[in-house]
This record gives structure tokens, sequence and C-alpha cells, in this order.
């Protein structure tokens, strides 16, 4: 797949110290139906990302903002469809590279991370699971533990559900972040919470 992506830059970037610099990286991926603007038109992304930076509580990094769907209307939760959009290879394999390519960035897995809300929420936590070698961390913002739709091959109930992923398989050398509003029913994400601990 070959999409558009937004990228924010740290102010230290482009600075005379920053240019000898390798930077963290953050994936952010955005709610379905929604686009990569959500996080900077709705959200406020970039004042955020300002602020913590220059208080020094957050150490100079890229964001990577990418479409994680190739048609608008197509729910792909970040996954491989069955016969359809590579969805997870491009956000894993792909966006990455481009990134080492293109930017000054970090390439151990340390300082690689994904963050997402709603299907995004899903998608950083699934793809953290599912990529401990290439992302240290991921934070939730309302996710859910399933991707909602049918693969097509079924793995929407093992391979692709953080909660089967974290009760059948080891677990991986991660940290995940999970955060919902308190009126926002998800006993399932409290569940996946739990055997985080």
């Amino acid at each position: 797949m070959t999409m558009p992506m937004s990228v924010y830059l740290p102010a230290a970037y482009s600075t005379s110290a920053g240019q000898g610099l390798d930077f963290p990286v953050i994936e952010a991926l955005h709610g379905y139906p929604g686009t990569p603007q959500s996080w900077l038109k709705r959200l406020g992304l970039v004042s955020f990302l300002d602020q913590e930076m220059a208080a020094g509580r957050m150490a100079p990094t890229i964001v990577l903002l990418p479409y994680q769907t190739p048609r608008r209307l197509l729910d792909t939760e970040c996954t491989n469809l069955v016969g359809g959009a590579q969805s997870e290879t491009y956000l894993t394999v792909d966006v990455p590279a481009w990134a080492r390519n293109h930017l000054r960035v970090r390439t151990d897995r340390k300082a690689w991370a994904l963050t997402g809300y709603s299907a995004g929420a899903f998608c950083a936590m699934n793809l953290l699971l599912k990529h401990s070698s290439q992302y240290a961390a991921a934070a939730s913002l309302s996710g859910y533990p399933g991707p909602g739709i049918a693969i097509g091959d079924g793995s929407e109930k093992t391979t692709n559900n953080v909660i089967w992923r974290l009760t059948h398989l080891p677990r991986p050398p991660v940290a995940m972040w999970i955060g919902w509003a308190e009126d926002d029913s998800k006993p399932e994400m409290a569940h996946a919470a739990s055997l985080l601990w």
C-alpha cells in the first residue's frame, strides 16, 4: 500500500545540536472511521507535544501519523485482511522503513512505540504484542481487545485478539499503558489490564 502520512518533527530536529542526533519514534494510529488529521485538529496533538518537550517531560520525538486503511470506509483494524488490504504489514514494515530511509530516527526497538485511540488503540496494543521485536511500548486510549471485524481467517478470536494473546501466549518484554474514560464501559479492557500485572 502507498498512502500519504503526516509527520511531526520536534523543534530539536532542526537545531544545530539536533543535526547529529537520531530521534525516537511514536506511530500514532487514528480511530475508525477517521484520518490522521483527527490527531492534529480534534485532539491538538502538536500543541501537547510541543508543550511536553519544551517542559522537558518528554524527549524530543518524531511522531508518524499514518493512514491505516487504503479506503476511508474499509475497516482494517490494522490487520492483514485475507484477500484484502495488508495494513499490518504496511504499518509495521513499510512505515518504519520509510522513516529509517528519510528521517534521522533511532533504529533500536527501545526507541519505537505505538499509540492510538478507539480502533487505533486496539491497533497499538495488537501490533505491540505481535511485533515486540520492533516496538517496546504502546499506549491505548479507549481501545478494545478485539478488532470487531472478520479478518477472514478467524484470527480476530485468537492471534489478533489482545486478551487471547495475553492468556495463551508468552508475554513479550514490552510496556503497555491502557486507559479509558470513567463512563466508558469496557470491562474486557480492565481484564486485559489485569493480565499485564
